[in-house]
């Protein structure tokens, strides 16, 4: 009986080992992903973590802002409620259904820029982002060019648009002059659905051309000869970064019943590398 009590109490203490390893191995897991994962090849050069008090702005000498009508159903703002820091180490774009703000405009919502205050030219721009799902919602992680005078001459890096509609499916993009939409553009179909959870969305950028990631597996390349060949490369100068959270739209299309307001786009951090 007591034999059977010092094995009872010695399986009792491998099996709190254990759980304990395991769960230990479960938070570094977990926390990995908002960690600086070392990139042998990369020297980051500016980042945004988004650790600013809850209800807070992001940081004005990083970030400022578009706004008014870009054509679709919202109305883009300036106000804390539509896009904040939440204290936990994300900034949170909310899209709000507001009928009364800024009539004739059902919703608002936030579109965010680097411009003026960080741009580059070639690196790796990557974010961890969490995206919202439902008809009509339409958010976007992208590059714009400093020469911003007119689009498409100022070029367009689209490394993460996502239709709310089409919860598995992510597109990227490369704009540039006299370019149709969507001739450069794929969309890739993932194993499960985005807006579930978190990934990492990256692009990397050299003279040779695009390659864009999804949880730092390429899916897709756009060499700078393609673009050549119809004149259209324009990626020579600094790229500033670019999030929003677009509403309606003959891409995205409108909100229906089952469409869930507020809509919140969740951004871990961005960071942005150079190659070494």
């Amino acid at each position: 009986m007591k034999i059977f009590r010092y094995r009872k109490a010695w399986m009792i203490s491998i099996t709190i080992i254990v759980s304990l390893f395991f769960l230990s191995c479960f938070a570094r897991e977990q926390q990995s992903p908002t960690t600086q994962v070392d990139k042998p090849e990369w020297t980051l050069v500016w980042s945004d973590e988004f650790n600013g008090v809850a209800g807070s702005h992001p940081d004005s000498t990083k970030w400022g802002y578009n706004t008014g009508d870009y054509g679709n159903g919202a109305y883009y703002t300036t106000n804390a409620q539509n896009c904040f820091q939440d204290g936990k180490g994300n900034l949170v774009i909310r899209a709000i259904a507001d009928s009364v703000s800024h009539p004739p405009f059902s919703y608002t919502s936030a579109f965010i820029k680097t411009k003026g205050k960080f741009s580059q030219k070639y690196g790796r721009f990557e974010a961890r982002i969490k995206f919202p799902r439902g008809e009509g919602i339409w958010p976007g992680f992208w590059l714009g060019g400093d020469n911003y005078l007119k689009w498409p001459q100022c070029g367009e890096v689209d490394i993460a648009e996502h239709r709310g509609k089409n919860p598995y499916t992510i597109q990227a993009s490369v704009h540039g002059p006299a370019e149709p939409l969507g001739k450069n553009s794929i969309a890739y179909d993932y194993i499960e659905p985005l807006a579930d959870d978190y990934h990492i969305y990256a692009v990397e950028w050299d003279e040779n051309g695009f390659k864009f990631y999804l949880d730092n597996i390429c899916y897709h390349s756009i060499t700078s000869t393609q673009l050549l060949a119809s004149n259209n490369w324009v990626f020579d100068q600094p790229y500033f970064i670019l999030f929003d959270l677009f509403i309606g739209g003959s891409w995205a299309g409108n909100p229906n019943k089952d469409t869930v307001f507020p809509a919140d786009m969740h951004v871990d951090y961005i960071r942005v590398y150079q190659k070494n």
